[in-house]
């Protein structure tokens, strides 16, 4: 799959005129299916070392490669005269807690029981901070935010028939990776269909970050053919969501949409009429797509087992926290170091196997220490306050709605980790939230100069 994303890649760069748009329409394309190699294979380990999220192996993404000419060609051009004042760090208020969170982060490779781990996951958030500097420098005017949202839509509308063909035919259809796929089955048989991504939830936190963008481009822009394609991408989305029988997404879309709705009006964009017709719509779109999952979407609803799980997985992520406040036991290392610690009374009553905290806060407490947990949460709560500045500074109803989307995007993310850590599984969603959070930092430097 690798080989083929750069048989079609290679050509495609040589004949576009402009090569850094082509480059950011691929990287955004490419996040969810991610075609990758694995250099380092993962080492045969005790069952109770088990690494759930796969960080014994260093990968090489086909979007790491697209990133990596997008690099190129931002030096190239800072050489030039047009570049010559451009300073590589981008000059915002997002990047103070950036930086902190990646410095706690690299800091924590001290106490890590296995530093590769650690160096492997610093790739990763490398990846995201060098993806944000990249996408910030690229942005000149609104235009290029709603050409990267216009990008985002045509993904979530390809991920989503892929996702319908997946779920019609019981199969995954493609594999991106360099290992076997196995497919995403719920304890009570039910096949969920994962689209690119290698597990029905990452589509679920993904769509969490960008449904709300879709809806905005089908509301607000004037163009007819842009309009049905945010309208068809929220609907084509939602169904293939319920598909997935994510219950803590099922339950962020909805609290979400809610949210995204009282802020355009609060902002005067909609009208209580429009509301009501808004959720109408969206009614009609929970009816179709809870007939598109059928029973499984119940039978899923029904299912206890895993939710109970998550408490025994907590429990035993406080201890970690209280033994290891300051620094963590080092960033991908918690998988490791979990069968160090006393199980819980549930745990050893319902022989649950060692698996990593399902909640990305107490994970990241764990893993880089309190203060690395409250760098991370200022880095979201400064990008959630930037996004509704951005909304306040422009009178343009089409980019004041997308950065009220951002803004409850991320809520949605906040929702969906409180019960899952896979945030950090899948290079999708720290890419997709730097893009976002690019877009936000430019926004605020643009309007500010504006009102200015």
């Amino acid at each position: 799959m690798l080989t083929l994303g750069l048989m079609v890649a290679i050509p495609a760069f040589f004949v576009a005129r402009d090569k850094e748009k082509l480059l950011l329409a691929m990287l955004i394309f490419f996040l969810p299916l991610n075609p990758m190699y694995r250099l380092i294979k993962p080492p045969l380990l005790a069952e109770t070392q088990i690494y759930l999220q796969g960080a014994f192996t260093l990968k090489i993404y086909f979007t790491d490669i697209v990133l990596g000419l997008l690099f190129v060609i931002f030096v190239i051009n800072r050489s030039l005269k047009q570049f010559n004042r451009c300073h590589f760090i981008p000059r915002t208020k997002l990047m103070v807690p950036f930086c902190l969170w990646l410095g706690i982060a690299v800091l924590s490779v001290l106490p890590a029981a296995v530093p590769k781990l650690t160096i492997f996951e610093l790739v990763a958030m490398g990846r995201m901070f060098l993806t944000f500097v990249i996408v910030f420098h690229y942005i000149k005017s609104t235009k290029d935010v709603h050409f990267i949202i216009k990008c985002f839509i045509i993904t979530i509308i390809f991920q989503s028939v892929l996702m319908f063909a997946q779920f019609s035919t019981g199969s995954l259809l493609i594999n991106t990776t360099s290992m076997p796929h196995i497919p995403d089955v719920t304890g009570d048989g039910i096949f969920r269909p994962t689209g690119g991504m290698d597990h029905s939830s990452h589509f679920a936190k993904w769509y969490g970050l960008l449904f709300c963008i879709s809806l905005s481009f089908g509301l607000f822009t004037r163009n007819v053919h842009e309009k049905i394609l945010g309208v068809s991408a929220w609907f084509f989305g939602a169904v293939a969501l319920v598909m997935t029988v994510s219950r803590i997404g099922l339950g962020a879309w909805m609290i979400s949409i809610i949210v995204f709705m009282v802020l355009l009006n609060r902002h005067r964009m909609v009208s209580s009429k429009n509301i009501t017709i808004s959720f109408a719509l969206i009614f009609v779109c929970i009816i179709v797509s809870g007939l598109a999952a059928g029973s499984n979407l119940q039978q899923r609803l029904e299912e206890r087992g895993s939710a109970l799980s998550r408490i025994p997985m907590a429990q035993v992520a406080i201890k970690v926290i209280k033994s290891n406040p300051l620094l963590g036991v080092g960033l991908g290392n918690y998988g490791f170091i979990y069968p160090n610690y006393e199980y819980t009374i549930e745990q050893r009553l319902g022989g649950w196997r060692p698996a990593l905290v399902h909640n990305l806060f107490l994970a990241y407490a764990a893993e880089i220490g309190i203060f690395g947990f409250i760098f991370f949460l200022w880095f979201l709560f400064s990008l959630m306050n930037n996004a509704v500045n951005c909304a306040k500074y422009t009178s343009n109803f089409l980019s004041k709605s997308i950065y009220l989307a951002i803004y409850v995007g991320v809520i949605n993310i906040f929702i969906q980790s409180f019960t899952g850590m896979g945030f950090r599984m899948h290079p999708v969603h720290m890419s997709t939230l730097a893009i976002l959070a690019a877009c936000v930092a430019k926004g605020t430097k643009i309007f500010s100069h504006q009102k200015l």
